[in-house]
């Protein structure tokens, strides 16, 4: 997770001037009327499964795997330690938190980028995910992937 960590004067400051503030900075500190304010910019899942979404929760980008297109289809070894995700798993996740935008990546090489599109679109409207989602393709490379299109805008 990339965590962006800034001072932010507290509301109930607000109404003083430049000088007040300045005064109060003298006799107390910066910490009596600042406060830290922490912004989730990018999170990155790697090869993992869908365990806890609440990290991920009020995160700018979330790079996330969608290893496998369906949750009905066997995955293998899962029991055994497997450490991917489907994209239904990812979805489901993914809207029941807050996330301005969605890259999803890691997908297996034995799905068309047709399937891929297609699952994807229909994963956002079952779960009525309404923010914009990017994939990244098996064995594709991409150069600056926020300014291309989404497949869900």
């Amino acid at each position: 997770m990339v965590v962006q960590t800034r001072k932010k004067l507290r509301p109930e400051f607000a109404h003083l001037s430049g000088e007040e503030l300045r005064q109060l900075a003298e006799q107390q500190g910066r910490d009596s009327f600042s406060m830290e304010v922490r912004e989730n910019l990018l999170g990155y899942s790697g090869d993992t499964p869908v365990e806890d979404g609440a990290k991920w929760d009020n995160t700018k980008i979330l790079i996330h795997e969608a290893t496998f297109l369906d949750n009905g289809e066997p995955v293998k070894n899962r029991e055994h330690g497997n450490k991917h995700s489907t994209l239904e798993e990812v979805m489901e996740m993914v809207s029941s938190i807050h996330v301005e935008q969605l890259i999803l990546g890691h997908f297996s090489s034995r799905y068309s980028p047709e399937e891929i599109d297609r699952a994807i679109r229909d994963q956002c409207e079952k779960y009525a995910i309404n923010i914009p989602v990017r994939r990244l393709l098996p064995g594709a490379i991409v150069h600056d992937l926020l300014n291309q299109p989404p497949i869900i805008q």
